[in-house]
């Protein structure tokens, strides 16, 4: 019988770019994932397939060695042989991935940015049963929440403590706090590697505190148990990244009208935003695709929490 795992995206609520200099951050699972499907085959090469929302996107056959043979993107081959190599050696198996058929995909478009690549690697750590930030590490490299959400039933709070060991908790957020929250598509796709790099650019000293500034609002943010408390720890977030970044924050410059708060996610300039407002939610989805900005979603459609 073929074995099949799945995966679940992410989006980063508090946290942002501090994230990577040990700040206390809240990531949210989401609903849309992917999933990994293993046969074997009767050759010793390993034949790769990928598909987005059904739509076979990549195809790829590589030889024992895990070195390319075929495949329809040369760089994107490159990489997952990469990949699949560390897996194979921090697994310790010599044989892994051999006489094997492996096809994944995407519940969502990929261009969403809910970490197609995080969710891949979670995939492929526990089908070679290694640790996932290791593997992380080793390839693509980042803070690790991404991977910490692939398999969480709610909300966490994580602290990149440690490469392979970071801290993960699963906390709650108040009912009368995440009923106000609206998850929206801005419409670009933002490269988390460029952004990193920016961020890396700034002064020791600026990170510290703001890192220490952020962790204590991510604390103030889970106390809160009501809107108005969680509006003014989300704006004062946001005051606070873009102080960090040197950047305005996303409300300043597109949405002053808004009733509420508008948030960024993870990296500033793309994928999805937060809103939160006590608008009715035919209200709020109007606003925003209004202005060309969908899909729209509440928090019960769009974060997996089992709470």
């Amino acid at each position: 019988m073929p074995e099949i795992l799945q995966a679940r995206g992410k989006v980063l609520l508090m946290g942002e770019y501090a994230i990577l200099d040990g700040a206390l951050s809240v990531a949210l699972p989401v609903v849309f994932g992917q999933s990994m499907r293993w046969e074997k085959n009767i050759s010793e090469s390993l034949h790769w397939e990928a598909k987005d929302q059904g739509e076979l996107w990549f195809q790829a056959v590589f030889d024992k060695q895990l070195q390319v043979v075929e495949t329809t993107d040369s760089e994107l081959a490159r990489r997952l042989g990469h990949i699949l190599s560390s897996a194979r050696i921090l697994s310790g198996q010599r044989n892994l991935f051999l006489s094997s058929k492996i096809s994944t995909a995407t519940d969502y478009p990929r261009f969403w940015g809910l970490g197609s690549s995080a969710t891949l690697l979670a995939l492929l750590a526990a089908f070679s049963g290694v640790n996932p930030y290791l593997l992380q590490a080793d390839t693509f490299g980042g803070s690790g929440y991404d991977v910490a959400c692939a398999f969480a039933k709610g909300p966490i709070l994580y602290q990149r403590t440690q490469v392979s060991n970071p801290f993960v908790a699963p906390v709650s957020i108040a009912p009368e706090v995440r009923r106000y929250f609206y998850f929206v598509y801005s419409g670009r796709k933002q490269s988390s590697s460029d952004e990193i790099h920016r961020y890396r650019q700034v002064s020791s000293n600026k990170k510290k505190e703001i890192v220490e500034r952020i962790s204590a609002l991510t604390q103030a943010f889970l106390k809160a148990s009501d809107f108005e408390t969680a509006s003014e720890v989300l704006k004062e977030h946001e005051n606070q990244i873009g102080l960090l970044i040197q950047k305005t924050p996303i409300q300043v410059l597109q949405f002053q009208d808004f009733e509420g708060v508008v948030k960024s996610l993870g990296a500033w300039g793309g994928d999805f935003l937060l809103a939160y407002t006590k608008r009715p939610p035919e209200e709020v989805k109007n606003y925003f695709e209004t202005r060309n900005l969908w899909p729209v979603f509440q928090y019960h459609e769009f974060i997996y929490d089992t709470e």
